[in-house]
């Protein structure tokens, strides 16, 4: 079981958008598998490694979201 499940109530309803979402929530799952699976005893490195893809992802996530509100005049 995932730490941290989709489901329809966090929809959005832009499929860009959702579908970053989904994408941020399988890293934040692969990170707290690794933790899990090794009892916090992971390779710090290769944690690191998925921190770094997280905070990448999000600032990606965050620009190409502020993008799309600002071509449609969102307030």
């Amino acid at each position: 079981m995932s730490f941290f499940e989709w489901n329809d109530g966090m929809s959005v309803g832009a499929h860009l958008i959702d579908s970053d979402h989904r994408a941020l929530i399988a890293i934040i799952n692969e990170l707290h598998d690794m933790l899990e699976e090794t009892d916090g005893a992971v390779d710090h490195v290769v944690l690191a490694k998925g921190f770094k893809e997280l905070v990448t992802y999000t600032q990606y996530h965050f620009s190409r979201e502020e993008s799309m509100l600002c071509a449609v005049k969102y307030n």
